[in-house]
C-alpha cells in the first residue's frame, strides 16, 4: 500500500508518455512538454488536428514577427549608416533647412500620378454643386510640375558643367552652377532664342492644361475645348482678359492663375531682352563718344574763333562810335556786343559739357587700366624703394666696420 501511494505521488509531479489503457479518448502520442498529469483528463484533452493548427497558426505569427523585426532592423542599420555618413561627411553640417525642404518637396511632385482604373471623388463645383468626379484630370495637371527636370537635363548636358574646371572656379568664387545660372547664362549667349522658346513653352502647357480641366469637368465638345483652351490661355498668358471665356472648375480657375504669373514672368524677360539689345555695347561706346567729343570740339573751337571775330568788331566800331558818335555806329556797337556775349557763353557752356561728358564717359574698363597702371607703378617704385633701403644698410655697415676697425672713412 506504501508503495502504490508513493507510485502515485511521483506519477503526480511527472508527464505520462504513454496513456493509460483505460483512457481511450486520448491520442495515442502526446508532447511530453504539453500535456501533464492534470491535463491527460478526458475533459480537457484537445485533438491532435486541432493542436497541429493551432501550432501552426503560432509558426506562422512567430515567423511574421521575426521579418518584422529583421525588416526593422535593416532599416535601422541603413539609416544608422546614413546619418555616420552625413556625419563623416558633415553633409547634415552644411545642408540647410531649405534644401531639406525642396527634396521633400521634390519627392512629393515626383510621387504624383493618376491612379489606373476610373477613380471618382466627390467635388464641389463653381455653382455649389456635389457630385462625383474624376480625379484623374486634377492628377494629370499636377504631374506637369514634373517639368522642372527639363532644367535638370540642361544643367546635367551643359558645357558649364562638363568642363572639367568648373567646379574648381565655382568653389573657389563661391557660385553655384545649378539650372538658374545655366539659364542666365544662355539668356547672355541667345537671349532671343531663350526667351521665345520659354514664352512658347509656358503657352503650350498652359492650353493642354486647360484643356485637360474643361474636358473632365465640363460638357463642353473636344472640338471646341482646343480653340477655346488656346484664346483663352491666350489672352491670360498675355494679361488681357477681355472676359468673353471664363474657366467653368477649380482647375480651369487655377491654370488660369498660374498663367497670368506665367505670363508677368515672360513679359519681364522680354522687356530685359529688349532693353538689352537696345544697350551699346562697348565699341558703340567707344565710337559714340569719340565722335560726341569731336563734335563738342568743334563747336567750341568755332564759339571760340567767334570770340576773337566779334571782340575785334566790337573794339572797332567802339572807336567808330568815340570819332563819330552816330545812330548807326551805336546800333552796330550794340548788335556785335549781343553776338560777342552769345558767343563767351556759348564756348563756356561747351567747355562744361565736354568736361561732364569725360567724365561720364569713363566706364570700368577704363578704371581698371587706370587702377592697373597705378599698381605697376607702385610696385615700381616700392622695388626702387627697397633697392635704396639695401643700399643704405650696407653703407651703414660699412661705416661702423671702419669705426669698429679706427680707420677713416672715405
Amino acid at each position: 500500500k506504501m508503495g502504490l501511494q508513493g507510485g502515485e505521488r511521483k506519477a503526480e509531479n511527472t508527464t505520462l508518455l504513454v496513456p493509460a489503457t483505460k483512457r481511450p479518448t486520448t491520442s495515442r502520442y502526446l508532447d511530453m512538454s504539453l500535456v501533464s498529469d492534470q491535463a491527460a483528463e478526458p475533459r480537457t484533452v484537445k485533438k491532435l488536428g486541432a493542436r497541429i493548427e493551432q501550432r501552426k497558426k503560432l509558426l506562422l505569427r512567430r515567423r511574421y514577427l521575426v521579418d518584422l523585426m529583421l525588416a526593422l532592423a535593416l532599416v535601422g542599420i541603413a539609416l544608422m549608416v546614413v546619418e555616420n555618413e552625413l556625419y563623416y561627411v558633415n553633409i547634415a553640417a552644411v545642408t540647410s533647412m531649405t534644401t531639406w525642404m525642396l527634396l521633400i518637396v521634390e519627392l512629393l511632385v515626383c510621387a504624383v500620378h493618376p491612379f489606373p482604373g476610373d477613380v471618382q471623388v466627390y467635388m464641389t463645383s463653381i455653382s455649389g454643386v456635389e457630385d462625383r468626379s474624376h480625379i484623374d484630370g486634377i492628377l494629370s495637371v499636377l504631374m506637369m510640375f514634373r517639368l522642372y527636370l527639363v532644367g535638370r537635363f540642361l544643367v546635367a548636358h551643359s558645357p558649364l558643367l562638363t568642363d572639367p574646371t568648373t567646379q574648381t572656379i565655382a568653389a573657389v568664387s563661391h557660385v553655384k552652377i545649378d539650372m538658374f545660372f545655366v539659364f542666365k547664362a544662355a539668356m547672355t549667349d541667345h537671349p532671343g532664342k531663350v526667351i521665345a522658346l520659354t514664352m512658347l513653352s509656358m503657352y503650350s502647357v498652359s492650353v493642354w492644361a486647360m484643356r485637360t480641366c474643361e474636358l473632365y469637368y465640363t460638357k463642353i465638345s473636344d472640338a471646341q475645348s482646343l480653340t477655346q483652351s488656346m484664346w483663352l490661355a491666350a489672352i491670360t498668358f498675355l494679361t488681357v482678359g477681355y472676359g468673353d471665356l471664363t474657366p467653368m472648375t477649380h482647375c480651369g480657375r487655377f491654370i488660369a492663375v498660374v498663367t497670368g504669373l506665367m505670363g508677368l514672368g515672360s513679359t519681364a524677360l522680354l522687356v530685359a531682352v529688349v532693353a538689352k539689345k537696345m544697350e551699346q555695347t562697348r565699341t558703340d561706346k567707344y565710337v559714340f563718344n569719340y565722335l560726341s567729343m569731336l563734335h563738342i570740339e568743334n563747336k567750341r573751337k568755332q564759339a571760340a574763333a567767334d570770340v576773337i571775330k566779334l571782340s575785334i568788331k566790337v573794339y572797332i566800331w567802339k572807336k567808330t562810335h568815340e570819332r563819330e558818335p552816330k545812330k548807326v555806329h551805336k546800333i552796330n556797337l550794340t548788335y556785335y556786343s549781343w553776338r560777342l556775349s552769345n558767343a563767351i557763353r556759348a564756348m563756356r557752356s561747351t567747355r562744361a559739357k565736354r568736361q561732364r561728358f569725360e567724365e561720364a564717359s569713363v566706364g570700368l574698363a577704363e578704371l581698371s587700366q587706370q587702377v592697373s597702371y597705378l599698381q605697376a607703378i607702385t610696385s615700381v617704385l616700392v622695388s626702387g624703394q627697397s633697392q635704396v633701403m639695401d643700399k643704405l644698410s650696407d653703407i651703414q655697415q660699412h661705416v661702423r666696420q671702419k669705426e669698429n676697425d679706427g680707420g677713416v672713412v672715405k
